[in-house]
């Protein structure tokens, strides 16, 4: 039996359909297929991703011709952050390689427990690697051999000493 005939068994004798007296569900398929033939063959999320782009650059032209007016400097102008795309973050990332080597060599990358410390490794690395104080890399130096590290490995041992009474 098909749907229209199944509505018709529930009309009542003054012609009205008990059921579902509105014919809901004629206009809610035929609703449905009027918007399934109304979507735009094509990929919607590229629509989606070309208006943020629109309305990302229309924010970005913005800002820049508000900075501009203002005379405001930008963050890639202040001599701060110059100055650390230029010394520190080349210095680091030489840093973050050299761990990375480091991890290779030892094999660690899918251990849980190793003995491998990258902090303490790129600690040592950079106060080795220096510029500022070649002699350093002549002369490797051990991390927990730095006086820094050593004074500060006494008040931690001070104070586990002190806690455990």
């Amino acid at each position: 039996m098909s749907e229209i005939e199944f509505e018709n068994d529930y009309i009542d004798e003054m012609g009205k359909n008990v059921l579902n007296p509105c014919n809901l569900t004629k206009s809610i398929r035929n609703n449905q297929q009027d918007q399934i033939t109304n979507i735009k063959k094509g990929n919607i999320w590229q629509e989606i991703v070309d208006e943020y782009n629109k309305d990302r650059q229309e924010l970005n032209d913005y800002l820049t011709k508000r900075d501009s007016l203002n005379g405001q400097v930008t963050i890639a102008q202040l001599p701060l952050i110059k100055d650390l795309n230029e010394s520190l973050f080349p210095f680091l990332c030489e840093a973050l390689i050299a761990m990375l080597e480091k991890v290779s060599d030892e094999h660690s990358y899918f251990r849980q427990k190793s003995t491998f410390q990258g902090l303490d490794f790129i600690s040592e690395y950079m106060y080795n690697s220096n510029p500022k104080h070649p002699e350093r890399k002549a002369q490797w130096t051990y991390i927990f051999d730095m006086e820094w590290a050593e004074e500060h490995l006494r008040k931690l041992n001070k104070n586990l000493n002190s806690s455990m009474l």
